[in-house]
């Protein structure tokens, strides 16, 4: 399988200014009819500083995931060096981390889940599989911790795990407005709606995995 290297890059305001303009306008009209003269316009600025900054549309969505998607690696790798949490804890933290981040970015990861341009550009495929990856084997070496010291059973499926949560968080993030109709909740603003998901998301994910990775009480 091919690598792709990641590193950190620091955007300055200017081109942050306009990757959000960017992820608004594609989470709303999609990449095809998303035109960089119309992120040029709600970013406030010229085409020319736009292609200064990234060069092309391609290159400008694909900086978008950068800057989106790499920010959970100095979480996890904090969170596996730290000594003054149990496994329990640090898997509430981890949790509550992939719930803020998900309902806190909720057009990016539309964006992520519904546009096809995100498979046609090589490049931004092979960012998101190496950043999974990535958070993946950071996230196994967490539960090989627990599982060290007794809090977690001995055959945890990590895959699949991560799969739980990612999956579990892409569906509510498609389908907000279905779930408002579900709670009986349609006339609550959506600020407030997603702040009540995004509790009860914590709640619910933090006890699916305490209940099936928690390790068998032993019996004296």
């Amino acid at each position: 399988m091919e690598e792709i290297q990641l590193q950190d890059i620091t955007y300055s305001d200017k081109q942050v200014s306009i990757l959000l303009a960017t992820e608004e306008l594609i989470s709303v009209k999609g990449y095809s009819a998303t035109s960089v003269r119309d992120i040029a316009q709600a970013a406030g600025m010229n085409i020319a500083m736009i292609s200064y900054y990234f060069g092309s549309k391609e290159k400008l969505l694909e900086a978008l995931f950068v800057y989106r998607i790499d920010s959970s690696r100095v979480l996890l790798q904090s969170l596996l060096e730290n000594t003054l949490l149990d496994p329990f804890q640090k898997l509430e933290v981890l949790v509550q981390s992939y719930v803020d981040k998900w309902m806190n970015n909720l057009p990016f990861f539309q964006i992520m889940n519904r546009e096809p341009a995100i498979k046609e550009i090589k490049e931004i495929s092979k960012l998101v599989n190496a950043t999974k990856q990535r958070n993946q084997g950071i996230v196994a070496k967490l539960i090989e911790e627990g599982q060290s010291k007794h809090f977690f059973r001995s055959n945890i499926d990590v895959t699949l795990m991560m799969h739980t949560i990612t999956g579990t968080l892409m569906s509510v993030c498609n389908n907000t407005e279905y779930l408002k109709l579900l709670y009986q909740a349609e006339e609550i603003p959506t600020e407030e709606f997603v702040a009540m998901l995004r509790l009860r998301l914590n709640e619910h994910l933090l006890h699916l995995l305490k209940t099936s990775l928690s390790a068998p009480e032993t019996t004296t």
